[in-house]
């Protein structure tokens, strides 16, 4: 399901990114965008999704432990592409 979900939310995104890499003067930018589109929308799942576990204290400190690590993974990722 969050695999469907994150696709389906990239859905309208992605054709305006392809539509728009025709464009070779803008295609840095346009690039950029899209990668960090990409992480956005994944943090923003990963939070909904994760917010689900529960709230006792071992839940919640997973959450946090984990919700730093995706940022991480993710931020690294866009460093790495954005290059």
């Amino acid at each position: 399901r969050l695999s469907a979900a994150y696709w389906q939310a990239l859905a309208e995104p992605f054709r305006r990114y392809v539509l728009q890499m025709a464009n070779p003067a803008a295609r840095a930018e346009v690039q950029s965008g899209w990668i960090t589109l990409c992480s956005q929308t994944a943090f923003h799942l990963f939070e909904t999704t994760i917010a689900q576990i529960g709230d006792d204290a071992e839940a919640l400190r997973e959450r946090v432990l984990y919700t730093d690590k995706c940022r991480n993974l993710l931020d690294k990722i866009v460093q790495e592409r954005s290059m």
